[in-house]
């Protein structure tokens, strides 16, 4: 089993950084740009082995969309990536910007409910949130303004003002 996920890990890490980049051009909404550390920045470290298993973590959300799974939890993730939970913390913060894997999660899941509202304009703001993993309306009310600084509709308003 250990063999498995070891094989797993390293053809995530070969298509993490192809995933990395496709997500920071999906990333091209009018949210805020997140601050995390980017491919070829000074702070990216190529051989730093916590920024790969960082780029696996990414790729495993992101090639999955396991952010849209409510129940997802940090046992779940440290269990795919085979680390400890403090670990996932640091890895976390220092590469995501966030101050933790909810925080991270829910930034994902916004960003996507950002893409779900502009493609599916006749959905409900309910449908949208539990399309991106957030069952309550209310919790997507608090996640998408906490990420974006504005509520759901006053950011898709917005948005429809600038054509979007």
């Amino acid at each position: 089993m250990i063999w498995v996920l070891g094989i797993l890990c390293g053809l995530l890490a070969g298509f993490s950084l192809a995933l990395l980049v496709q997500n920071r051009r999906l990333r091209g909404l009018s949210a805020p740009d997140a601050p995390s550390v980017a491919p070829g920045s000074p702070d990216a470290r190529p051989h730093d082995p916590d920024y790969a298993l960082f780029l696996q973590l990414e790729a495993l959300l992101d090639g999955e969309q396991l952010y849209l799974d409510p129940t997802l939890d940090r046992e779940r993730l440290c269990g795919l990536l085979g680390i400890e939970k403090n670990r996932m913390g640091r890895l976390i913060q220092v590469y995501s910007g966030c101050r933790n894997l909810p925080a991270y999660v829910n930034r994902k899941r916004v960003q996507y409910a950002c893409r779900l509202m502009l493609q599916h304009p006749e959905w409900t703001l309910q449908a949208v949130a539990e399309s991106s993993g957030i069952p309550s309306i209310a919790t997507f009310n608090r996640v998408f303004r906490a990420a974006l600084g504005l509520s759901p509709t006053a950011w898709l308003q917005r948005e429809r003002l600038q054509g979007r």
